[in-house]
């Protein structure tokens, strides 16, 4: 009888809890990733050790009062001559208010949050991306889950931290935008293969599941890759050679003969951009000595 009093009497505790505290009572601690830019668990770290102390304090009133007592604060409709449910509706009544607007937002740790890591195995089996989907899936954030503007609406709660996540985010919107929408068509669709072009241009850091999944179907020919120096050396000559001799190829003046390629690759079913067509010229002919032109 003894034992089961006693679970009542708990049973009873954690309802008093939960109602005093709301959310705040079974809010957890987020174990939080380390992917790409600010990262810092610091801040639900803190959190959760300052609403621990005020639950165990609570707690431990609770557990400090004999169980008719509880039975009063539990039941509104019993008497309360003492005003026993007043002291308790009192008890830390403002530190828990302040604590419950102090929650940590999502970002505060950085683009880690459990509850927003991309599903790269769906997203990267697409074929373009929207600006947005594309900016968010490349710090590992699942676009399904939220939004560009949502995010940068969450520095009105204004922590050095949360702003440390969105100015990394907004230059990373920068950077994508005047390569791939210049003109501010943020409408447009991004190939993947574009994408990874641009990335491996800048050497830009993208959350490395992602990247991984996306070169794995996108681009498998870079899955691995470990070609020789010399062979690297080789290919870039020949590639200098055939530019010279097939296209009159000088890379000291302006010239068509990237997009002569590209229309001949175009042709022939070879998907490749422009952008990297120069890429390889100017590193093809880089090492070659003048003149150019052979003939």
């Amino acid at each position: 009888m003894q034992a089961n009093r006693g679970k009542i009497d708990a049973d009873v505790l954690e309802t008093l809890l939960k109602k005093k505290f709301g959310n705040l009572f079974g809010w957890t601690l987020p174990v939080t990733l380390k992917t790409i830019g600010p990262y810092s668990p610091e801040p639900f770290l803190s959190f959760e050790v300052r609403r621990k102390q005020l639950v165990d304090e609570c707690r431990s009133f609770l557990e400090g009062i004999p169980t008719p007592d509880l039975a009063i604060l539990f039941h509104p409709e019993f008497d309360d001559p003492d005003d026993k449910r007043s002291a308790w509706d009192k008890l830390f009544k403002s530190e828990i208010s302040d604590l419950s607007i102090q929650e940590p937002v999502w970002i505060a740790g950085g683009f880690g949050h459990p509850e927003y890591i991309a599903d790269t195995d769906y997203w990267s089996k697409m074929m373009a991306f929207g600006s947005d989907e594309l900016l968010l899936l490349s710090v590992g954030v699942d676009p399904n889950k939220t939004d560009v503007l949502g995010i940068y609406n969450l520095g009105k709660y204004g922590s050095e931290n949360v702003w440390q996540v969105i100015n990394y985010l907004s230059n990373r919107d920068k950077l994508l935008g005047r390569h791939f929408y210049p003109n501010g068509a943020r409408g447009i669709k991004i190939k993947p293969v574009e994408f990874l072009e641009f990335v491996d241009f800048v050497n830009l850091p993208v959350e490395a599941g992602f990247l991984n999944a996306l070169r794995k179907i996108h681009q498998p020919s870079k899955q691995n890759e470990t070609l020789d120096p010399r062979e690297k050396t080789s290919l870039l000559n020949l590639i200098a050679v055939m530019a010279n001799d097939a296209y009159r190829y000088d890379p000291s003046k302006r010239s068509a003969v990237p997009s002569e390629i590209y229309d001949a690759a175009k042709m022939n079913r070879v998907n490749i951009s422009k952008e990297t067509i120069r890429n390889h010229l100017k590193n093809a002919v880089g090492p070659l000595t003048e003149p150019w032109l052979t003939k």
